[in-house]
């Protein structure tokens, strides 16, 4: 664990070592999420890869196809006559 000081204007400095483990330079961008038990801090890019939409990864994992393909409209209509 990492103990810092935030500044009378509100700096936080990283220390040099995790900078260098995380590959993090000046400029880089992060969001802050208020937790209940503290803040986590994020770089951007991470951020947008847990954003992607389903679109931009569909065809990335193939599955054996199992029984009959079916439209979703079809599915629809077959869970309503239950």
């Amino acid at each position: 664990m990492i103990t810092v000081r935030m500044s009378t204007q509100g700096r936080v400095t990283l220390p040099a070592s995790l900078r260098q483990r995380m590959d993090l330079a000046a400029g880089s961008i992060f969001t802050i999420v208020a937790l209940p038990d503290g803040l986590k801090l994020t770089t951007v890019s991470d951020c947008l890869l847990a954003q992607r939409s389903l679109d931009a990864i569909a065809g990335l994992v193939k599955a054996r196809s199992i029984g009959t393909t079916r439209s979703l409209l079809e599915f629809d209509a077959a869970s309503l006559n239950q």
